[in-house]
């Protein structure tokens, strides 16, 4: 329907476009006039000519003629439809600028240029039909829902708690309590053995029968008896209670509608774009390589959100206090450091792209000393609002919900392991105590103690650690794909602002600032939530270690089993967050690598990419010279 409309309406602009009183293509005076055409024209060129042409990107992906001087001068604001009978229609001036260059400065070939009013191909009409209705989406939640979500986040009022009644009722649940007292009464020998293996070896069937990420009744049961005997209280978790933001960001429309958008927008790239991969496929493969990185950040944002919505519907339990601190308290102030601070960039560029669109036009309207917008100039101002407010300012709205939740998962789980490291403190304290009251004669810690410390820390391990693992492929796939876009779009706009100087060029600058201060930052605060974790549990290694201060002798050996297990996890690597696919354990010192890396990367990159670049601006130098009479 959305595609209908829009046809329709654009129709119905082309119908009140204003009629442009141009002579004819052959009349001798046409050059004299500075009057646009009102439909497709084709003008003859010779290679070599004295030209002046400036290619700029147009609305959706299309080159605009600009500043041109000669026979091309009454074509000034077109749209570039054919060069020697390529279609170019549906091509930026990234690549078109240097098939152009190839046939001007062929000396005495003579070839052809077709040229069309602006927003007129078919592609752009499909992209605006299917990018509509995710840039409602985005306008709305950029401007109406998020301020508001914002300034819950900021007062601490965006969690509540998962209720206990709902996992009562659940089915997996029930079975065994209705197993427990029915089965006793029939057969109290032959009942009573089972009954107490399925207390005490719990994990082992879960991990056999069911997805060890999930907190089953029997994994519930067991770490809520193992934090008791270590004097840790259990609670039921807390998630992001509903509000307007999440409603939108959750709500299957947005999603699906961002997805099928950057699918489209990357198959009729593709189809348009495949006609000239043969004369600059370079070029070419960058074009489609952005929108298929775009299509890729949406697909694991989608899968993401699945994964993270899906975790935290489970019934799960963490401790209720850390260091007499209230766990929501304490989940507030992550948030707040967290996702107000690290994700500022992330929020200017949401609400510089909502802006782009109400306030670009108005400064062009004011630069140009006209308070006039014809319809043809709106749809053509729509057209390019279409493409920025769902690449960027929808995608990166579903990003920050994403990233909420993530950090909320993330500081559940290390809540565990901080809980733990409390209990061993307290632990050395009272040790402690005994000690200057008894000398030599203090008793040992304990065999029962350090057990149920071993054994805390392995269902640490085995079952709440994992639940990461659900949306660490997601959170990795999206910082992956965030990186190599914005160093796509850094080289595009280098290679566009070579000719021009950077100083002259608002894009390129743009463009830099945008891959220092937002893609590389935000690549790295994705994993940050999860090297916390591994920190946590570096910390509470060392915590482990620090009990040899009172233990007694008969104490090392179990101290010995857990320390070697911590240290023996993760292939060697301690116990912590597992980076998806890699194998490695990631901690902030492995981030601070890791941005070094990246950014060596893409010193390396530029600089390798720096004969393409002087290529290109080539390309657009030759297209610009005019030598005067």
């Amino acid at each position: 329907f959305s595609i209908l409309v829009s046809l329709a309406l654009c129709r119905r602009a082309q119908t009140l476009r204003p009629e442009a009183h141009a002579l004819a293509p052959d009349d001798p005076d046409a050059g004299d006039l500075d009057t646009s055409p009102t439909g497709e024209e084709t003008v003859k060129l010779l290679g070599g000519q004295n030209l002046s042409i400036k290619l700029e990107d147009g609305p959706g992906s299309s080159t605009i003629l600009e500043n041109a001087s000669g026979v091309l001068a009454r074509y000034n604001g077109s749209q570039v439809g054919t060069l020697q009978g390529n279609d170019t229609s549906f091509a930026s001036s990234f690549v078109v600028a240097p098939i152009w260059a190839k046939l001007q400065n062929n000396t005495g070939m003579e070839y052809t240029v077709v040229l069309m009013p602006q927003g007129s191909h078919l592609g752009n009409k499909i992209l605006f039909g299917f990018g509509i209705v995710p840039a409602v989406m985005a306008v709305g939640l950029a401007l109406c829902t998020l301020p508001c979500f914002l300034m819950d986040l900021a007062r601490g009022q965006v969690l509540t708690q998962v209720g206990k009644e709902t996992p009562e009722e659940d089915s997996v649940k029930e079975p065994p309590k209705e197993d427990s007292a029915k089965e006793p009464a029939q057969e109290d020998s032959a009942k009573e053995p089972p009954k107490e293996d399925s207390v005490k070896e719990p994990p082992k069937e879960d991990s056999e029968n069911e997805d060890p990420v999930k907190f089953s009744y029997h994994e519930l049961e067991h770490l809520e008896q193992i934090g008791v005997q270590m004097g840790i209280v259990m609670k039921p978790v807390f998630v992001l209670q509903p509000s307007n933001f999440t409603w939108a960001t959750e709500l299957w429309v947005t999603q699906l509608s961002l997805a099928a958008f950057a699918a489209v927008q990357l198959f009729v790239s593709a189809v348009f774009h495949l006609r000239l991969l043969l004369l600059e496929p370079f070029m070419v493969c960058i074009e489609v390589a952005e929108y298929a990185l775009i299509l890729l950040c949406c697909i694991a944002l989608v899968l993401g959100k699945q994964a993270a919505a899906k975790t935290t519907r489970e019934y799960a339990i963490c401790p209720s206090t850390i260091r007499e601190q209230d766990i929501q308290t304490l989940l507030n102030k992550h948030l707040r450091r967290m996702s107000l601070l690290p994700f500022v960039p992330t929020l200017l560029l949401i609400y510089w792209c909502a802006a782009a669109f109400v306030v670009q036009p108005l400064l062009e309207q004011v630069s140009q000393k006209s308070l006039t917008l014809d319809s043809a100039q709106l749809f053509n101002r729509l057209y390019k609002a279409t493409g920025l407010l769902n690449n960027e300012c929808l995608l990166y709205c579903l990003f920050f919900k994403f990233m909420v939740d993530a950090s909320v998962l993330a500081r559940t789980v290390q809540s565990h392991a901080e809980a733990i490291a409390e209990k061993i403190d307290v632990k050395i304290i009272q040790e402690y105590k005994e000690f200057f009251s008894k000398g030599k004669e203090k008793d040992e810690i304990g065999t029962k103690w350090l057990d149920n410390l071993h054994i805390s820390i392995v269902r640490l391990a085995r079952v709440v650690l994992p639940r990461l693992g659900t949306i660490s492929g997601p959170i990795l796939a999206f910082a992956i794909c965030n990186w190599a876009l914005g160093f796509l779009r850094m080289f595009r706009h280098l290679a566009v602002a070579a000719g021009d100087g950077m100083s002259r060029n608002t894009d390129a600058a743009t463009s830099v600032l945008q891959v220092l201060f937002v893609h590389l930052p935000i690549g790295l605060l994705c994993l940050l939530p999860l090297a916390q974790v591994s920190d946590s549990c570096d910390v509470l290694q060392e915590k482990v270690n620090n009990l040899r201060e009172v233990a007694h002798p008969s104490d090392i050996d179990p101290i010995d089993r857990t320390e070697a297990y911590m240290q023996g996890a993760n292939r060697g690597q301690g116990l912590g967050y597992q980076l998806y696919g890699t194998g490695m354990v990631v901690t902030k010192r492995a981030l601070l690598a890791l941005f070094a890396k990246a950014a060596g990367l893409a010193s390396l990159i530029l600089s390798a990419s720096y004969q393409i670049i002087k290529l290109q601006s080539s390309y657009r130098q030759s297209l610009e010279e005019f030598q005067h009479a």
